[in-house]
């Protein structure tokens, strides 16, 4: 099983532990330690420990919310435009970021659409924006080469400055930290999470990861989605073939063999013959 996997279990010696509670338990005794129990956190190791507990907080959190989103409906089963709506909300969430949207690529590749943005501090949905792809070389060079592209200072990296005078600075974005969305190997899209507060922000390890499975889980939705809208031209299909088949004219479907396989009730009454006298027959 990949490490950051949405089934978080670690093999011991003799059973599978369910990482997730671990650490929920962990969280809870540090939450509720008595106080005379409470270290010093002067010290470097002291303030190491303290790191490591915001750390398996954060891991809790985003474990927590990929199961949370898997079992989702609208995710498991492609309800496309509501399944985006909860992932990015969601994801909005947990890293605690005022923008998080996704971008599909249009027209061969050539254009980059804005299919759904969330504004957490507003709780608006917008969509429509578009970028031209060989506007920004650098960036879309970089889609079709990494998992997540992480951008601490937008404006000054080299992956996002292209970006600084036309998207970043109009809309005070200043760290960016964006997951590649592939489907077949395929890139077909972003998901794009946008701090725009004045201080840049440094993403951390766990949280590039959870990005980077926030990507792959919106690949699946893709995947799922056409999946469904396949079966719902097929049941289409299979409605008009058969309100086809009984209309008022008479039809038959005759096998290689000449045999009659299956025909219409029109047809039945138009020879005068029984179906049981029909099917079979040459």
């Amino acid at each position: 099983m990949e490490a950051g996997a949405v089934d978080c279990l670690v093999k011991t010696e003799r059973t599978l532990v369910d990482l997730p509670l671990v650490v929920e338990r962990i969280i809870h005794e540090v939450d509720y330690m008595p106080e005379s129990r409470v270290v010093d956190t002067s010290s470097a190791d002291d303030k190491g420990r303290q790191l490591d507990i915001s750390q398996l907080r954060r891991f809790y959190k985003q474990q927590s919310a990929l199961v949370g989103l898997a079992v989702e409906k609208v995710v498991s089963e492609g309800y496309f435009r509501d399944a985006v709506r909860e992932v990015i909300e969601t994801t909005s969430e947990v890293l605690g970021v005022e923008r998080v949207s996704l971008w599909l690529l249009h027209n061969d590749g050539k254009v980059l659409r804005c299919v759904d943005l969330f504004e957490r501090s507003s709780g608006k949905h917008s969509k429509g924006k578009r970028l031209e792809v060989e506007q920004y070389p650098t960036y879309f060079r970089l889609l079709n080469t990494e998992r997540v592209i992480t951008a601490h200072d937008a404006c000054a990296d080299t992956s996002t400055k292209e970006f600084a005078d036309s998207y970043l600075q109009p809309l005070g974005i200043t760290s960016m930290l964006d997951g590649v969305v592939r489907v077949s190997g395929k890139v077909v899209g972003v998901v794009c999470h946008e701090h725009v507060k004045k201080e840049s922000r440094i993403w951390a390890s766990d949280e590039v990861t959870f990005v980077g499975n926030i990507a792959d889980m919106v690949a699946q939705i893709i995947v799922n989605s056409r999946y469904r809208q396949a079966e719902e031209q097929l049941r289409e299909s299979h409605s008009n073939l058969k309100q086809i088949f009984h209309a008022a004219v008479p039809m038959r479907v005759v096998g290689r063999q000449g045999k009659v396989l299956m025909a219409n009730n029109t047809f039945y009454s138009y020879i005068g013959l029984t179906k049981s006298q029909v099917l079979g027959k040459k």
